[in-house]
């Protein structure tokens, strides 16, 4: 009896050991929030109505909270009603300052969808940092996978996240380099959740003072506002001005608290912006 139940769950073993060393050498594989649940991911999908985008814009700041994803959906479905990339960069906190460099790329990895999978062009920098495990958990990535797969199925992304001490010199060639890099069919992404811990109306305080600071391209204001990553924000609105996208366009607002009855004393708000040549 002992060894016919040894027998059987010998495959499973083996299966195990097969996928822990094929780990070891392949790809990276990362899954979006809920793998596999093809209804929940269409129903987001169909979300009635779209963005209206009033031109096709080079650059856009976008949460990476999924209790927007309805929202989510309806922007990215108007965004590809005026642009067609191929290639998306993504610049996002570093949330578990988990990177050994500030800057850090995911090197050799693929995010599985429901909808398919989304191939990664890590960039070859001194000063960037080439990881793989610590983006299986960096949701500021991978919450718009589906999104982007959905949308633009041929799309491929390059994840850059920016740990919260990043140095300045560093900041500066990540600046060049998107510069030089970004053809005008790309899109620069910087996914940025806004307000944090807070109850809604001082929430709105932070997102006026944001706002101000974002559609007015003042970095010193981006620095002290509360928002997950200002570095992220700060390239994103140099980039925009050094190519004349000089008309940030706040196209949504919202906040955890619009989707509960019950007050909550901690929330987290949400700003969904384009920038759009003037």
């Amino acid at each position: 009896m002992k060894l016919s139940r040894f027998l059987w769950g010998l495959p499973f073993v083996l299966v195990l050991l097969i996928f822990w060393l094929s780990s070891l050498g392949g790809q990276i594989e990362i899954e979006s929030l809920y793998p596999g649940d093809v209804r929940m991911w269409d129903r987001l999908m169909n979300a009635e109505g779209n963005f209206e985008f009033e031109s096709e814009p080079q650059g856009v700041i976008l949460p990476h909270h999924l209790a927007v994803g309805e929202d989510l959906a309806r922007f990215y479905r108007g965004l590809a009603k005026v642009k067609d990339s191929e290639r998306i960069f993504i610049l996002g906190p570093d949330h578990y300052e988990a990177g050994a460099m500030t800057i850090s790329s995911c090197g050799d990895c693929v995010y599985k969808t429901v909808y398919g999978e989304v191939e990664v062009e890590a960039p070859d920098l001194d000063f960037v940092g080439i990881e793989g495990d610590i983006f299986a958990k960096e949701h500021g990535i991978f919450a718009h996978t589906p999104f982007i797969k959905y949308f633009f199925p041929e799309a491929v992304i390059v994840p850059l996240i920016i740990r919260s001490d990043v140095r300045e010199e560093d900041m500066e060639k990540l600046r060049e380099w998107l510069n030089e890099n970004l053809r005008k069919d790309d899109l620069l992404l910087a996914s940025i959740d806004f307000s944090h811990y807070k109850p809604v109306e001082e929430a709105n305080v932070d997102d006026q003072f944001s706002f101000e600071a974002i559609v007015g391209f003042d970095l010193e204001m981006v620095a002290v506002a509360a928002m997950d990553s200002p570095a992220s924000v700060s390239v994103i609105l140099e980039i925009m001005q050094e190519r004349g996208y000089t008309k940030a366009v706040r196209l949504a607002h919202t906040n955890t608290q619009d989707f509960y009855k019950a007050r909550l004393e901690e929330t987290t708000s949400h700003q969904f912006f384009a920038f759009y040549l003037p």
